[in-house]
């Protein structure tokens, strides 16, 4: 996974003030799902663009 978009999904989320868990509630998948994006073991599935638009980075997606 790209170095570019972990880093981006960590400081934006951080920007919107949201933990890892809060985000991952606001779009409807587990911590650990989250927390594995973040990190880069997973891929971004349909919720990739809802990470974005829940913490107001839509334009960025």
């Amino acid at each position: 996974m790209n170095d570019l978009y972990t880093s981006r999904l960590r400081t934006f989320r951080k920007e919107a003030y949201y933990t890892q868990i809060e985000l991952s509630e606001a779009i409807d998948i587990t911590p650990e799902y989250y927390s594995a994006l973040e990190r880069g073991k997973k891929r971004p599935s349909m919720y990739f663009k809802n990470v974005y638009d829940a913490m107001g980075a839509g334009q960025y997606y």
